[in-house]
């Protein structure tokens, strides 16, 4: 795991992309103002996380969360809402989507980075499970197969020795 996050920011005001570089000057930020933009470039941004703006032009926020967690190849990548829509429906709402996390506009620094460092944290955690267990796996099956082709010649041998 690299040390340095790779954070995608979508957002479609101006005053939150400097204020967000600002916040996130020692990651490595890149930014845009749409949601397709967003997806489009996904794999080759492979961010470790997403801030999203819930309100944004021609798709919202949500939709694109859904887009994104129905994507075998992108629904681990932590999604941080920011929005200045607080009501507790509202946060709801962006759960339901598949929200990782839900932050109210503007936000402290500090709160920000914690959330972020805890998302980007579990999704690793996640990954190594599941190297983890793909591993297992693959040592089961080969175990599997040895064991199988062993029983067959032990059977082979029994019925051998049986034969006089």
């Amino acid at each position: 795991m690299s040390d340095t996050i790779k954070l995608v920011i979508v957002e479609d005001e101006e005053e939150f992309h400097g204020l967000f570089k600002e916040f996130f000057k020692d990651y490595e930020v890149v930014t845009y103002y749409d949601a397709e933009s967003c997806i489009e470039n996904l794999a080759a941004d492979a961010p470790d996380c997403i801030l999203m703006d819930v309100g944004l032009p021609n798709m919202s926020g949500l939709e694109a969360c859904k887009k994104i967690k129905e994507d075998e190849e992108f629904y681990r990548i932590p999604i941080i809402f920011v929005s200045g829509m607080d009501s507790l429906d509202d946060r709801l709402e962006g759960y339901l989507a598949g929200g990782d996390d839900y932050i109210t506009k503007p936000g402290e620094r500090e709160e920000f980075k914690a959330r972020i460092q805890v998302a980007v944290k579990n999704k690793h955690l996640v990954e190594e499970i599941q190297a983890d267990a793909n591993e297992i796996w693959e040592s089961a099956l080969e175990a599997m197969s040895s064991a199988g082709e062993l029983g067959t010649l032990l059977m082979a041998i029994e019925k051998c020795i049986l034969c006089n």
